[in-house]
Parts: structure tokens; sequence; C-alpha cells
């Protein structure tokens, strides 16, 4: 009866030993897998953190880039100076304005021709088309800028004569000169104004224009020398629009002097032959 008992306890004995050295490892597993979570968890919030920053030190670089919200005078104190150089050409459309005088047909030696003609020399206001070309050098601080040019222009025009008969004998002339423009400019955004003086020196003209004039001169054969009054000066104001290195314009070019200063008519009765542009300038151009 003992040694069943005995049997007995020893099995009860045995079970607990058992179930108590298998659930350690549970134990140790369950430990093992918190340390794990709490790593994982420190290496996220680390993760957010690093890219939290990231994104604060992205948007703090893309403020640096210009704030088109300034004002032209901070813009101004804040740039420096830049140069830039170009290239610009196109057409040109315009007239000349003429002084209207009435004159005398002249023989060869200066005498008027009797029985005296009287003809009238008259504004024509229909435009003519020419072209232009040059180059220019840029100076810019901020919203602005100065432009110094240099160009060759070959301008348009027609008179017109009435002669005694009643008729009209129409002149179409051009003038070929080199145009020395001085502009003072304001940007924004992709475009520009401008507004400045020109100094205009002519070396030509067509000879159609001198063969009519001849008929009024004194001098016949020294009008081409006397014909021009060098230099002569006027204005363009201008509106223009930038597409990176390449941009278009438009100016408008008034003649504040004349391009002539001439006598035509008998020498005790002078009329002047007075001549100045007026037109627009259509371009398109490069910057380096």
């Amino acid at each position: 009866m003992k040694k069943p008992i005995f049997i007995t306890i020893s099995f009860i004995f045995t079970s607990f030993f058992f179930v108590f050295s298998q659930e350690k490892p549970d134990s140790t597993i369950l430990k093992t897998d918190s340390i794990q979570i709490k790593i994982d968890s420190l290496i996220k919030k680390e993760e957010v953190k690093i890219e939290k920053e990231s994104k604060k030190k992205k948007k703090k670089d893309e403020v640096v880039e210009v704030d088109s919200t300034l004002s032209y005078a901070e813009e101004y104190k804040r740039d420096k100076v830049k140069t830039t150089f170009g290239i610009r050409g196109g057409a040109t459309l315009g007239r000349f304005i003429v002084d209207r005088s009435e004159v005398l047909q002249l023989q060869a030696n200066g005498f008027p021709i009797i029985p005296f003609v009287k003809e009238e020399i008259l504004t024509n206001t229909q435009n003519t088309i020419g072209y232009t070309g040059g180059l220019f050098f840029r100076l810019v601080r901020g919203s602005f800028y100065w432009q110094p040019e240099v160009d060759f222009t070959v301008r348009g025009g027609k008179i017109d004569i009435l002669q005694k008969t009643g008729t009209v004998r129409r002149v179409e002339a051009t003038f070929t000169s080199v145009d020395v423009p001085v502009v003072f400019g304001l940007r924004f955004r992709q475009g520009r104004i401008f507004l400045g003086p020109v100094a205009t020196f002519q070396f030509k003209t067509s000879e159609n224009l001198l063969t009519a004039l001849r008929t009024y001169s004194p001098t016949p054969d020294e009008i081409k020398g006397n014909l021009f009054q060098r230099p002569s000066f006027g204005i363009q104001a201008g509106l223009g629009f930038e597409f990176k290195k390449f941009f278009i314009e438009g100016r408008y070019e008034g003649g504040l002097t004349n391009y002539t200063k001439y006598d035509l008519g008998i020498a005790s009765n002078p009329a002047k032959f007075n001549l100045r542009p007026q037109g627009f300038q259509f371009t398109v151009g490069f910057i380096r």
C-alpha cells in the first residue's frame, strides 16, 4: 500500500518540475519580444524626427530664393551690379515730317526759272518699311537697367511736292545712319519698359530725293554734302518681353531735331528744308 502512494507522489512532483521547466523559456521569449518592440519603436521615432528635420531644411532652402514681393528699392539695394551683352535686329515702320514750304524752281546756275514757278513741299503721312540692327551693352541692378547701343538703321519715308499744275509728285526716300541710343529701363517679371535719347549720324540718302531737291537748290552740285545736320537727336521709348536668352520688343522713335537743315530757293529769300523722322521699330534679340 505504501508503494503505490510513493509512486503517486513521485509522479506529481515530476509533473510540477516538468511544467515549471517549460515556462521559463516562454518568459524569456516574451521579454525578448518586448525589447525588440521597444527598439523598433525608437528606430521609427528617430526616422520620423530625421524626416521632419529634412523637410524643415528643404523649406528653409526654398525661402532663400528670390522673393517677388520685394519692392524695386529693396531689390536695388540687395542685388549686385550685373553686365550683359546682346544683339538685336528687325524692321522699322516710319514716315518723314517736313516743314511746309514754298520754293521756286531754279536753273542750274542758281537763278529762278522765268516765268517764276513756285511749288510746295508737304508731309506725306504714309509709312515706309526699313530695317535696323545692332549691338548693346546692359548694366543691371535690381529692377533697373541702363543700356547704350550702336545700331545701323535704314529709315524710309515719303514727301509730296505740290506742283504748279496742281498734280502731286511723290518722292519715296531712305536715310542710312548709325544710331547711338542710351535707354534707361525698369524690369518686371518677364517684361520691361524703357526710355532714352538717341543720337543719329546720317551718312547717306537715296538718290531720288537728291534729284528732286536739286530742282530748288542754288548749289545743286553741293547738296549731297550740305544736306545733313549731324548729329541729330531724338527719343526712343518702348516695351519688351524676355524669354530666357531671347527677347522681343517694340519702340516708338521721334526726332527732336532735324535730319536736314538746307536752304532751298533763291539766296535772297530762302526756304529751309527741314526733315525729321517719326515711326516704330519691331525687333527680336539675343542676350548673352
